[in-house]
């Protein structure tokens, strides 16, 4: 292996630390702290996007993580907000405000479910991924709340 000195290192007797890096270098790096694990920072292409931001036109709109938490939900049906982070690998707390500004835009609708909060697509949620892309623009509209029911009111009032 190359790296940016040549010689013998002995152990600390604290482990190794293997740390793949994009951003290391084109050489191995190694640090020795007394009393701690040696940790050897390696060098690794930097990972591919996914999709192009060009191509994920949702993503772009909503932001990545928020239309991956949408699709997560077009994918595997209701989920609670603790299965939908682990899914998707966020915070609890960063997937429950995901879910409320998707809630606000009429995307998915959310009922509680003993102590959890269960989350599914709305057909305009649906409609918006694709999996209603056949739908007229009149069916478009009966999916969309009304901007008094996104602010939570019921039909018919102001």
């Amino acid at each position: 292996m190359r790296t940016w000195w040549h010689g013998e290192l002995t152990g600390t007797g604290h482990g190794l630390v293997l740390l793949p890096s994009p951003l290391a270098g084109p050489r191995p790096r190694v640090l020795v702290e007394p009393g701690r694990p040696i940790l050897l920072v390696y060098p690794v292409p930097m990972p591919r996007r996914a999709a192009s931001a060009g191509v994920d036109s949702l993503g772009r709109l909503l932001g990545a993580t928020r239309a991956l938490v949408l699709r997560r939900l077009a994918d595997d049906g209701g989920l609670t907000t603790t299965v939908l982070a682990r899914a998707v690998g966020i915070s609890l707390s960063s997937t429950s405000e995901h879910a409320t500004a998707l809630r606000s835009a009429g995307l998915i609708a959310s009922e509680r479910d003993g102590g959890a909060v269960r989350h599914h697509l709305t057909p305009l949620g649906a409609h918006l991924l694709g999996a209603g892309s056949e739908a007229s623009v009149s069916d478009l509209s009966a999916a969309c709340p009304s901007a008094g029911q996104a602010a939570g009111r019921p039909p018919g009032l102001p």
